[in-house]
């Protein structure tokens, strides 16, 4: 594999057929280097934890849950790049095999660390959080620096000097979380999003496509006037764009 990056995820969620790494090669390629990286990071956490299942009961391996992760977040198009029909997958695999291509990765050896047993703790609830918030009010840390990825459909657009506005909405969390991590609430997050206008210019023509995505990178702030998130805009592009880029 080309991308080292393909083969570094491929070994932290311990997949070494080529089908695997096929598929995670298009994963980053559909959602970019750092949210494949969050999702993996975020499979490893859960394997560590409880683990996650299958359908029928089964135990998933590190890279089950990465890829139950990408099924459940991307939506219909980019799965169907991301996940092979097995039509794809039988042509794929002939061309490999004319080609005389390995298999895959070997397979590499990775101790895994004990976990000291500890105290058992009571289980976070929702209605509890109050309380928490108080204790630890007098006790914060310092954040250094904040950076939010949106990606999404942009709505109404209002052009001031030098600047692009629109609102976006997140309707649904993502369906799972490392062990312990409570479900967000239901309530739909609201976003305001500041553009330069030169960044916009850049991503207008392409976000016409209705079938195109809007990806802002920047800082975000709550806005207590809208009872939702500011989002600074630092980086903005489209999920077109991106695969261009790559592919080019």
């Amino acid at each position: 594999m080309s991308d080292h990056l393909d083969k570094g995820l491929a070994i932290q969620l311990g997949e070494v057929h080529w089908a695997a790494l096929h598929q995670i090669s298009r994963v980053i390629s559909v959602v970019g280097d750092e949210l494949a990286q969050i999702w993996a990071d975020e499979a490893v956490t859960i394997a560590a934890g409880d683990g996650m299942l299958t359908a029928d009961g089964q135990p998933r391996t590190t890279g089950g849950i990465f890829f139950y992760l990408a099924r459940q977040r991307l939506d219909a198009d980019q799965r169907c790049q991301v996940f092979p029909n097995a039509a794809e997958l039988r042509r794929l695999q002939q061309e490999r095999t004319r080609q005389g291509l390995p298999a895959g990765l070997q397979p590499q050896r990775r101790s895994v660390p004990s976990v000291p047993a500890g105290p058992i703790l009571p289980p976070f609830r929702w209605s509890e959080k109050a309380g928490i918030y108080q204790e630890l009010q007098n006790a914060k840390g310092k954040v250094q620096s904040v950076k939010i990825s949106l990606m999404g459909r942009p709505g109404r657009v209002v052009e001031k000097q030098d600047l692009v506005i629109t609102m976006m909405t997140q309707m649904d969390a993502p369906k799972a979380f490392p062990k312990g991590v409570p479900a967000p609430p239901t309530t739909p997050t609201v976003y305001m999003v500041y553009i330069a206008a030169k960044q916009w210019q850049k991503v207008a023509k392409a976000i016409q496509n209705e079938q195109d995505s809007l990806i802002v990178e920047g800082f975000a702030a709550f806005d207590p006037g809208l009872e939702g998130m500011a989002v600074f805009a630092t980086n903005v592009t489209t999920k077109v764009l991106q695969q261009q880029k790559r592919s080019g």
